[in-house]
């Protein structure tokens, strides 16, 4: 197998006006008849909206496409977004956003001579630009036409090219790395560049220090002038920093958690903001914080093709539109709202498209001018200095030229936060200050650039996992480590860290082998839920495991679609016994209808794919039935008991209450021990009720987690946490 093949392939596809092998030109644009004025044409695997930035902007609608090559993997994405800036050399950058996260990247495509084309891809602008520089490629595009993010229907970066070909080589990249194929050198290779260091040489531990310090200052000398104070949590890394500051400074409770109203939205958008509203509630019950009121401002504009086209006419740089005039009435007093690293940085007011066009007409040059003239042009234009005190102007402006000259080479986000097992870069001035709307201070305690240069004393792997993210926290609030909501969204996706792209460059097989696991990934990424999944000809036919699996996300997917109450569910059931049922409601026969909203809630905990604190909860159930998983979530396993002896060797001892055997045909249970956020161990075992561990250092703290594994019919179930412990040696 030749390691190239199916990347070079790929690359092949994405270019504009690329000739491919004459059995693959069909419907391909050749490129000595391009031109920019053509209506349609085939870019990459996608199908989606495109720009041209030579002309007028305009929308290219190429969903009906067909590129043989990719014809599989094109039906697989029909309905979701791309975009493609070019240039008049038909050199490209392409820009692919992830719904979620909102993840960019960046790809550089050129055609070097005949049969010699050249492709890199990076996850920051700025590397891929000092790639470009020092490649001696053209890399003269005005700055402005990269800020832009689009709301993505489901793109992720694991399948940002093919998913016949390329999946987690993206997953792997670091945003200080650019990935680079060259079809006449036969190179596959990262460019690397180094972080940022701290010009004193501080150490780690005092870096964290200093940062912690001057974000409780900040924090503290901000809170004091609002009366209104609120604070967004969605269970990120970034969010319980947030927390753990405020209640290391004990003024958590002057805080109302600030979410997003999910009845404003629909679809995939409105299940990420249930979830977020999910884990909200959660932490602001076990904090005695205030619950949201829903804030005002977050009335999303989700026509795709009417936001994006208005995006793209001018250069705003937010994921999803904020239209003014799809706005409810802004309050009419100022507040203060807290947020982590995590989201986007840039929250646009209501006048950001006519501030825009203000300032370019203003500063027709703007990236030739002085740096300071730039700092005071880009502040005036995002920040509403209405919304903060005259005495914290001076320290608002300094964080904020903080942001924007770190965001120029590497965000600290970037650094320090690892969702999803990716660097979420938002390609974008950084603004760790920033107005939503006109009556908000959006405040990011967490943006200090001491962050940043201790995230460098670690190499990628350990920043990616999270390690600074964990210290923050454990010097702040332990307890909050025990919380794992991160990756709760991928539950179904195996984020193990695999081999580096080093190794993949010089192990054809291991390439291969890694590659068919992410092909695999990739389509449970796709999956979606159908509760009329499996048809059957008699209730025979069905075995045990898949009528009671059926059963749980029938029961679950028709509660959360709140197309069935809880009575109505109670009313199938007795359909059943009746004999008027119909095959799907066959499914939920197996649920106790005398009991029905404990055992709904007991087999959410019981058959969910990830942790209970998981946000994956949402995906089951509907609003109401949240603060009855809040309150019961422990009270499902109030009979499991299990103890820990620290001594030369950890023991570890289970007891299983009577009603798992009841309710399923085995269970298996695991102990996983943590140091730093990272797994020292882990062992699955099923009769034995002890465990040995004989390799803990003493004065350290480690986190252990104990999981559950069902079966029914020698089936098992995705395993559950149901439990988190500190262990003080």
């Amino acid at each position: 197998m030749n390691l190239l093949n199916p990347v070079i392939k790929t690359a092949d596809l994405i270019t504009i006006g690329c000739k491919l092998n004459s059995e693959e030109k069909t419907n391909i644009i050749d490129s000595e008849s391009y031109n920019y004025s053509t209506e349609s044409y085939n870019v990459f695997a996608f199908s989606g909206l495109v720009y041209s930035v030579d002309n007028q902007p305009k929308l290219y609608n190429f969903s009906d496409c067909s590129l043989p090559a990719v014809s599989k993997d094109l039906d697989n994405l029909k309905g979701q977004w791309a975009a493609v800036l070019t240039n008049e050399k038909r050199s490209i950058f392409k820009i692919v956003a992830d719904y979620f996260g909102f993840q960019s990247v960046f790809y550089r495509y050129d055609i070097i001579d005949e049969g010699h084309s050249q492709l890199s891809v990076s996850t920051s602008y700025n590397s891929l630009i000092e790639y470009s520089k020092n490649n001696l490629l053209p890399y003269n595009f005005n700055e402005e036409q990269f800020y832009l993010a689009m709301g993505a229907t489901n793109v992720h970066l694991r399948t940002a090219f093919s998913s016949e070909s390329f999946c987690r080589e993206i997953k792997l990249l670091g945003v200080d790395e650019t990935l680079s194929f060259d079809t006449l050198k036969d190179i596959f290779k990262v460019d690397k560049k180094e972080f940022i260091r701290d010009p004193k040489g501080r150490s780690y531990e005092e870096l964290i220090s200093i940062g912690v310090n001057k974000a409780k200052k900040d924090i503290a000398s901000l809170v004091k002038f609002y009366e209104d104070k609120r604070i967004f949590l969605s269970g990120g890394r970034d969010s319980r920093m947030v927390l753990a500051l405020l209640s290391s400074l004990g003024i958590e409770k002057d805080f109302t958690t600030a979410m997003g109203n999910p009845q404003n939205l629909s679809g995939l958008a409105k299940r990420v903001v249930e979830k977020d509203l999910y884990v909200s509630t959660y932490l602001a019950n076990e904090f005695g914080m205030k619950h949201s009121e829903f804030s005002e401002h977050l009335r999303l504009n989700l026509d795709f093709e009417k936001s994006l086209e208005r995006i793209l006419s001018y250069g705003a740089q937010f994921a999803w539109t904020i239209a003014p005039s799809n706005r409810v009435t802004l309050p009419t007093h100022s507040y203060l709202a807290l947020r982590g690293g995590g989201g986007e940085l840039f929250r646009a007011h209501d006048t950001s498209r006519e501030a825009i066009a203000e300032l370019q007409t203003k500063y027709p040059n703007f990236n030739t001018l002085d740096f300071d003239t730039q700092v005071d042009a880009l502040f005036n234009l995002y920040i509403n200095v209405k919304t903060i005190p005259n005495n914290y102007i001076v320290r608002c402006k300094e964080l904020f030229t903080e942001s924007f000259v770190f965001d120029k080479e590497f965000s600290l986000e970037q650094n320090i936060d690892w969702h999803f097992d990716y660097y979420r870069n938002r390609v974008h001035f950084g603004h760790y200050i920033s107005s939503f709307s006109k009556n908000e201070l959006a405040f990011h305690p967490l943006m200090q650039k001491e962050f940043l240069y201790a995230a460098n004393h670690y190499n990628i792997d350990e920043r990616r996992g999270g390690k600074i993210c964990y210290d923050i926290i454990e010097k702040l609030n332990p307890e909050l480590n025990k919380i794992t909501f991160d990756n709760g969204h991928w539950s179904d996706i195996d984020t193990t860290f695999g081999p580096t792209l080093e190794e993949l460059s010089k192990d054809t097989e291991l390439y291969k082998e890694y590659y068919e696991v992410q092909v695999k990934n990739s389509a449970l990424a796709h999956r979606p839920v159908d509760i009329n999944k499996y048809e059957i000809d008699s209730e025979q036919n069905l075995s045990r495991y898949k009528i009671y699996n059926l059963a749980i996300n029938s029961l679950l997917e028709l509660v959360y679609e709140r197309k069935y109450t809880l009575n109505h569910i109670e009313q199938i059931i007795k359909n059943i016994h009746s004999g008027k049922a119909s095959p799907v409601e066959v499914f939920l026969k197996y649920i106790d209808y005398k009991n029905i909203f404990e055992e709904y809630n007991t087999s959410c905990n019981l058959l969910s794919v990830n942790v209970p604190f998981s946000r994956k909860y949402l995906d089951y159930c509907n609003l109401e039935s949240q603060e009855k998983l809040l309150s019961t979530k422990k009270e499902c396993f109030k009979n499991l008991d299990y103890t820990f002896v620290v001594s030369e060797s950890l023991s570890f001892k289970v007891n299983l209450s009577s009603k798992f055997d009841e309710l399923f045909d085995k269970v298996e249970y695991a102990f996983y021990l943590h140091e730093n956020g990272k797994i020292l161990d882990k062992c699955w075992y099923g009769e034995k009720s002890e465990y040995h561990y004989n390799n803990l250092d003493k004065g350290k703290r480690y986190v252990v987690h104990f999981f559950l594994k069902i079966f029914i019919e020698d089936k098992a179930f995705n395993p559950i946490i149901v439990r988190s412990d500190f262990i003080d040696t």
